[in-house]
């Protein structure tokens, strides 16, 4: 039997899903916790140690002598890089009825590589939705969004923001975003608060339901990120929470705060997800294959903030 062993890449399958933005955009979870490459499938990353961090630093220099020099402290956190994946045959009898392999490889891959997707968005969820251990910063909101008329989201939000920026004692290295994730439920609620209607009356200029980039400015964000998926039946992203998270991209761990990123093994799959393709003559299918190395990890706990009893 074939195992697969030898099995092809398929980037011209994994192009079509790319363009067809497999998922609906129901995918949030790569936005808080960015892909990182590593050449390495397991070992440790350096990140800062906003504790040890020094607040007042001597910046004088007198003619002649030496400058001052500063080391920030760091710790490391190890990583392991995972394998997921999932497959699904293509029949030859399938693909007679739609006219070409490739159509019905396509159609199987994006079935494959939804569910592969799905489940890394519940570990990702797993994490940035843990109001108990995760994150020491979370509260309750006084006001659940849900009761429109005494919500206030946008207070809500800047607290939530200064409690993060307290406990990165003020200072945010390099780049940075905000980014304020939820269920899609909680968006509903949180634009049609009085708080918000009032607010991006003024921001869209009195037009129109309110758009994510105006829900984002009333709110203070770089970016509204929100989902509907559901994983066995039960929402991934809960309705009775609401994330804020600092979120920096690139490889470079030590000078931007990052709450968490997404490993990735590129050796083992150079794309989160990639696709690959192999015959198996005894059920008469080409199986297609998605697979991924990874391990979602949580950097800097100091920069995540949990908002509860939303709903």
């Amino acid at each position: 039997m074939n195992t697969g062993s030898n099995a092809d890449v398929r980037q011209d399958i994994a192009d079509v899903l790319i363009e067809n933005a497999m998922g609906g955009g129901q995918f949030i979870g790569l936005e808080i916790f960015p892909v990182l490459p590593s050449e390495k499938k397991n070992g440790k990353l350096q990140r800062l140690a906003y504790s040890q961090i020094k607040t007042k630093v001597d910046v004088n220099r007198a003619p002649g002598s030496n400058y001052n020099r500063v080391k920030h402290a760091t710790t490391s956190v190890s990583f392991d890089c995972l394998e997921y994946g999932i497959e699904e045959p293509v029949d030859d009898g399938e693909a007679a009825v739609l006219g070409n392999y490739f159509d019905a490889e396509v159609a199987a891959a994006g079935i494959a590589d939804y569910y592969v997707r799905l489940r890394q968005e519940k570990r990702i969820a797993d994490i940035a939705f843990d109001s108990t251990t995760t994150f020491a910063s979370y509260t309750a909101a006084v006001s659940k969004w849900s009761t429109a008329a005494t919500a206030t989201p946008v207070k809500n939000i800047q607290d939530a923001q200064d409690a993060i920026l307290d406990n990165l004692n003020g200072q945010v290295f390099g780049p940075a975003r905000w980014v304020l994730a939820m269920n899609k439920t909680t968006r509903t609620h949180l634009v049609n608060t009085t708080d918000i209607k009032n607010r991006a009356m003024y921001a869209m200029r009195g037009m129109g339901e309110v758009t994510d980039e105006a829900l984002a400015t009333v709110l203070g964000v770089d970016k509204v990120v929100y989902s509907k998926l559901k994983y066995n039946g039960s929402a991934v992203w809960a309705t009775d929470k609401v994330g804020l998270y600092l979120v920096s991209d690139g490889t470079r761990i030590k000078d931007a705060p990052h709450v968490g990123r997404s490993v990735l093994w590129t050796e083992g799959s150079p794309e989160n997800a990639m696709v690959e393709t192999y015959r198996d003559e005894t059920i008469r299918s080409n199986v297609v294959r998605v697979r991924q190395h990874v391990d979602e990890l949580l950097l800097t706990a100091r920069a995540g903030y949990v908002l509860t009893n939303i709903q």
